[in-house]
């Protein structure tokens, strides 16, 4: 009789041991990638010190000389993280309220959709440079967008519509 209730109780010790070493910590398991993009762009960008605005691969950087973007962290209940731009040439973000990423997949971290854009036609792929200092701004635009008037005197416009490529800086 000792020996069933010895082996009873070394196979009870055991199944309980093996029981709370399957058991999870319950704790987290660290950020996301949303949640890690998140952190590092919400902060307030400016092209005052980076001078490159590309558009189609042609330098526009005198036209946007002085864009800031301010990206608001990602609120996870709303879905959304604010978005604020001033300076005189920003009329390639009018309508922007906000934005969201694109997808929910860890390796579509980089993209997000800028909400109640006018003319922005494509998602925003995100580039962190320079260890968080500073943020690429890649997007598409649709042909509606008005032109930038280059010399009131000559009436000479420049097309800003296609593909943009905006480095920005904190």
């Amino acid at each position: 009789m000792k020996r069933v209730n010895y082996f009873f109780t070394l196979t009870l010790a055991l199944f309980v041991g093996i029981a709370f070493s399957s058991c999870s910590s319950g704790g987290d398991d660290g950020p996301t990638a949303q949640e890690t993009m998140s952190k590092q762009i919400a902060a307030a960008w400016s092209t005052v010190e980076t001078n490159s605005v590309t558009v189609e691969g042609t330098d526009m950087t005198s036209y946007f000389s002085d864009v800031s973007i301010t990206l608001g962290a990602y609120n996870k209940d709303t879905e959304t993280g604010s978005f604020a731009v001033s300076g005189e040439d920003r009329k390639v973000f009018d309508g922007v309220t906000g934005w969201t990423f694109s997808s929910s997949d860890p390796a579509n971290a980089n993209k997000i959709t800028l909400k109640g854009a006018t003319y922005i036609n494509s998602d925003v792929t995100l580039e962190v440079t320079s260890e968080g200092a500073g943020l690429k701004l890649t997007f598409g635009t649709n042909e509606n967008l008005p032109p930038i008037v280059e010399s009131p005197s000559t009436a000479r416009t420049a097309s800003i519509s296609g593909k943009y490529v905006v480095t920005l800086k904190k």
